[in-house]
């Protein structure tokens, strides 16, 4: 068994996911399609983790590489591919992001300043016609 390449992640309550015997006996535990990812996990493209909060149901996510830029969180589900609440997906994100982990793509960050800065020179040329 070739192992996934090392963590980038090391927190308390937080299991790596180290192998793809682990990562589809993880998938069926989960009762999810985590099982379609080993070659993105040998390829250190995406990594998995799981998250277990005391008091809290369990989570697994993954965070993808984005090339320059880092890693960003790029999926998290509860135990039969449930959505992950709200409050505790904040957390989550809080958690990660103390950690360097992104909640956002960086490439969708860097875009939608371009798109803003689109709409407010379309608004303004807008005003411009209403002016005149």
């Amino acid at each position: 068994e070739r192992a996934f390449p090392a963590p980038v992640l090391v927190i308390a309550g937080v299991t790596y996911v180290p192998d793809g015997h682990t990562l589809i006996r993880t998938a069926h535990e989960f009762s999810n399609c985590l099982r379609d990812y080993v070659a993105e996990a040998l390829n250190n493209e995406r990594q998995f983790y799981i998250w277990r909060k005391p008091g809290a149901p369990e989570v697994v996510f993954a965070i993808d590489s984005e090339a320059p830029f880092g890693w960003y969180l790029s999926e998290s589900r509860l135990a039969e591919n449930e959505r992950v609440p709200r409050e505790l997906k904040e957390e989550l994100g809080a958690l990660l992001e103390g950690h360097g982990v992104r909640t956002e793509r960086a490439v969708e960050q860097m875009m939608g300043q371009y798109l803003r800065e689109e709409d407010e020179l379309e608004f303004a040329a807008l005003l411009d016609e209403m002016a005149a």
